[in-house]
């Protein structure tokens, strides 16, 4: 009997793509896109919001120890407008390194895009952006 490493991707047990010490380095940084709303009768604006965070799922294995690498995900997640709650979530080990979010929303006033991220380390992230009114 013989074993050995296999570089797999997908699932959660799926090694990390990025360098670790590069995920540490930049976790927490966020982007915010804005999409200026579509020729619909909603008005609704589309955003993406986009995080660095490894969101390490506990069930992957370093290659080189083979020891596994701790849970350490966004576990909790806030996007409000001018403190309107406009998205909120409750992370688990499914979500993706480097998460990305696209959702819509209706804008009311032009008060900032504010996001909260909290990590299982307890580790909380915030970030703030002016809302590009276009074409409200």
């Amino acid at each position: 009997m013989a074993q050995t490493f296999v570089k797999a991707s997908g699932g959660c047990s799926a090694p990390a793509v990025k360098n670790q010490d590069e995920a540490m380095a930049t976790m927490g940084q966020m982007k915010l896109r804005q999409f200026p709303p579509q020729e619909t009768m909603t008005k609704a604006q589309e955003l993406q919001l986009m995080i660095r965070h490894p969101n390490n799922s506990g069930l992957q294995r370093n290659p080189l120890t083979q020891y596994f690498i701790p849970a350490h995900f966004v576990q909790k997640l806030s996007v409000s407008q001018a403190d309107r709650l406009i998205l909120s979530m409750e992370g688990g080990i499914s979500i993706s390194e480097d998460p990305n979010f696209r959702f819509d929303f209706t804008a009311h006033g032009t008060g900032q895009i504010q996001v909260e991220a909290i990590d299982t380390d307890g580790k909380v992230f915030r970030n703030q952006w002016p809302l590009e009114v276009t074409g409200l």
